[in-house]
């Protein structure tokens, strides 16, 4: 039994094709009027800006590993460039691309959304734990994100991965129990699954040689890709680093140990709302907390905080953990507000925040 590919061929993309396919002058399309400025902006991104260099790694394997600070983009700009290849080469196959949380993979597909000048649903879908969006015309479909969970599900039915051109595997580097069994399916197939569709042993039935036209991308947020390289060395896997976006981080210490992290933190917060119009540029606050209980323990002794402070230095309390409602978690992710923001620590890698100054 043969495998009808999507697509079998070399990935090979450069910046300047990729500007020209972003460039709404050049498009019979009819575009929305923020879409100039946000294309301006986003090519302002390493991630944007190290096309070439990313397709280059192509040259040979079918594995890439992508190394990239957080705030580099690559979560939206590489598969947006992949997106844009496959559809110009009149490739059937779609960009999978996974998060291993809820809230970045909402994050991630509503950016892929509003850069590609789409809604969701539309040539951008998304699958998650209770919520699926998905475009209603498969075909029209070039980007789908999921949890990692997700993925895992869908190679369990479709073990071939029958409609997907590139799949990229984001934040590795976290490597929780679903991403590791991900790596194993994408390196191994799911065995019995993987034979039985073709007919053959289970013992040959890896995924990356039945599938030449498939091609497997890791990201990570950090320099650790050893283990990653050995992983899939059988494949001669490239390694592409795409520098983040330069920050300066000051730190400092408190002068003695406190007895209470919550009465220490108030202290240190009321310092900074304080001295905010006069020692600090403008910003939001982050504050990681130990679990839900204690992140409403400080919201609602931060709230005492407010009364006392002049109206200049006002600010707003927002929670954010892994249960609170879609509309609450909006309110967190929305970079128009200025705010303070009690975040439980389970989101700390996997989320990235603009304005965060303190």
């Amino acid at each position: 039994m043969s495998h009808s590919m999507p697509c079998a061929v070399k990935l090979s993309f450069s910046q300047e094709q990729l500007r020209t396919v972003q460039d709404p002058t050049n498009s019979v399309r009819e575009f929305s009027k923020s879409y100039p400025a946000l294309n301006d902006r986003r090519q302002q991104l390493p991630a944007w800006q190290g096309v070439s260099q990313f397709f280059e790694a192509f040259e040979r394997p079918q594995v890439a590993l992508v190394s990239a600070e957080t705030g580099s983009g690559k979560s939206t700009q590489l598969p947006q460039a992949c997106a844009h290849l496959l559809e110009g080469l009149g490739c059937a196959g779609k960009v999978f691309i996974t998060q291993p949380l809820c809230l970045a993979a909402r994050s991630v597909v509503e950016r892929l959304a509003e850069e590609m000048d789409d809604r969701l649903g539309g040539i951008v879908g998304l699958q998650m734990k209770g919520l699926s969006v998905m475009p209603k015309y498969s075909i029209k479909a070039r980007i789908q994100v999921f949890t990692d969970k997700f993925l895992i599900a869908k190679l369990s039915r479709d073990p071939l991965l029958s409609d997907c051109g590139v799949v990229m595997v984001d934040e590795v580097h976290e490597r929780g129990v679903n991403i590791d069994i991900l790596l194993g399916f994408l390196r191994l197939g799911t065995g019995v699954a993987v034979s039985s569709a073709l007919s053959m042993n289970q013992a040959d039935a890896q995924l990356i040689p039945i599938r030449p036209d498939l091609h497997v991308i890791c990201m990570s947020a950090t320099g650790n890709n050893a283990t990653l390289l050995e992983h899939f060395a059988a494949f001669r896997p490239e390694l592409v680093v795409i520098p983040g976006v330069p920050k300066t981080i000051h730190h400092h210490f408190r002068l003695f140990t406190p007895h209470s992290w919550m009465e220490s933190t108030f202290q240190t917060i009321r310092q900074i709302v304080t001295d905010i119009l006069k020692t600090y540029p403008p910003g939001d606050i982050l504050i990681f907390c130990p679990g839900e209980g204690e992140i409403h323990q400080l919201c609602d002794t931060l709230k005492l905080l407010y009364d006392t402070v002049p109206e200049t230095a006002k600010f707003k309390v927002l929670k954010l953990y892994r249960t609170l409602p879609k509309i609450e978690q909006d309110q967190v992710m929305d970079e128009s507000m200025i705010c303070n923001t009690v975040e439980q620590h389970i989101f700390s890698a996997a989320s990235g925040f603009n304005g965060i100054q303190k």
